[in-house]
Protein backbone atom coordinates (compact mmCIF):
# COMPACT_ATOMS: atom_id res chain seq x y z
CA UNK A 1 0.00 0.00 0.00
CA UNK A 2 2.78 2.51 0.56
CA UNK A 3 4.04 1.67 -2.79
CA UNK A 4 0.80 2.49 -3.92
CA UNK A 5 0.68 5.68 -2.23
CA UNK A 6 4.25 6.62 -3.19
CA UNK A 7 3.61 6.07 -6.88
CA UNK A 8 0.66 7.83 -6.77
CA UNK A 9 2.37 10.78 -4.62
CA UNK A 10 5.16 10.80 -7.22
CA UNK A 11 2.96 10.99 -9.95
CA UNK A 12 0.97 14.02 -8.60
CA UNK A 13 4.66 15.52 -7.92
CA UNK A 14 5.37 15.74 -11.40
CA UNK A 15 1.78 16.85 -12.47
CA UNK A 16 -1.29 16.17 -14.50
CA UNK A 17 0.84 15.52 -17.65
CA UNK A 18 2.48 12.56 -16.45
CA UNK A 19 -0.97 11.41 -14.76
CA UNK A 20 -2.39 11.58 -17.94
CA UNK A 21 -0.07 9.91 -19.85
CA UNK A 22 0.17 7.14 -18.02
CA UNK A 23 -3.00 6.28 -17.52
CA UNK A 24 -3.56 6.81 -21.34
CA UNK A 25 -0.86 4.12 -21.42
CA UNK A 26 -3.16 2.05 -18.79
CA UNK A 27 -6.27 2.46 -21.04
CA UNK A 28 -4.11 1.82 -24.23
CA UNK A 29 -3.06 -1.81 -22.93
CA UNK A 30 -6.08 -2.68 -21.18
CA UNK A 31 -7.20 -2.40 -24.79
CA UNK A 32 -5.04 -4.20 -26.57
CA UNK A 33 -5.43 -6.98 -23.56
CA UNK A 34 -9.08 -6.46 -24.39
CA UNK A 35 -8.75 -7.23 -27.99
CA UNK A 36 -6.01 -9.86 -28.09
CA UNK A 37 -8.96 -12.04 -26.15
CA UNK A 38 -11.08 -11.75 -28.49
CA UNK A 39 -9.50 -12.46 -31.25
CA UNK A 40 -8.11 -15.37 -29.81
CA UNK A 41 -11.68 -16.79 -28.59
CA UNK A 42 -12.69 -15.83 -32.52
CA UNK A 43 -9.71 -17.82 -33.64
CA UNK A 44 -10.51 -21.20 -31.41
CA UNK A 45 -14.28 -20.14 -32.71
CA UNK A 46 -12.88 -20.56 -36.02
CA UNK A 47 -11.20 -23.68 -35.06
CA UNK A 48 -14.04 -25.73 -34.13
CA UNK A 49 -16.27 -24.53 -36.79
CA UNK A 50 -14.03 -25.93 -38.96
CA UNK A 51 -13.42 -29.59 -36.93
CA UNK A 52 -17.39 -29.47 -37.62
CA UNK A 53 -17.13 -28.47 -40.85
CA UNK A 54 -15.06 -31.58 -41.71
CA UNK A 55 -17.36 -34.01 -39.56
CA UNK A 56 -19.92 -33.05 -41.76
CA UNK A 57 -18.23 -33.27 -45.15
CA UNK A 58 -16.69 -36.99 -43.86
CA UNK A 59 -20.27 -37.51 -42.86
CA UNK A 60 -21.38 -36.85 -46.32
CA UNK A 61 -19.08 -38.29 -48.13
CA UNK A 62 -20.08 -41.67 -46.56
CA UNK A 63 -23.95 -40.97 -46.91
CA UNK A 64 -22.53 -40.80 -50.89
CA UNK A 65 -20.60 -44.04 -50.83
CA UNK A 66 -23.72 -46.06 -49.14
CA UNK A 67 -26.06 -44.18 -51.68
CA UNK A 68 -23.40 -45.43 -54.44
CA UNK A 69 -22.89 -48.66 -53.33
CA UNK A 70 -27.18 -49.13 -53.00
CA UNK A 71 -27.14 -48.21 -57.00
CA UNK A 72 -24.16 -50.51 -58.31
CA UNK A 73 -26.16 -53.31 -56.32
CA UNK A 74 -29.78 -52.26 -57.53
CA UNK A 75 -27.35 -52.13 -61.35
CA UNK A 76 -26.21 -55.82 -60.96
CA UNK A 77 -29.55 -56.62 -60.25
CA UNK A 78 -31.49 -55.09 -63.03
CA UNK A 79 -28.62 -56.00 -65.82
CA UNK A 80 -29.24 -60.26 -64.40
CA UNK A 81 -32.87 -59.63 -65.28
Amino acid sequence: MDEMLTSTGLIMALGPATGVFFLSIYFVRTFVSYQKDIMMSLVDEMKEDRKQQVQELEEFKNAVNKIDARLHYIEKILDKQ
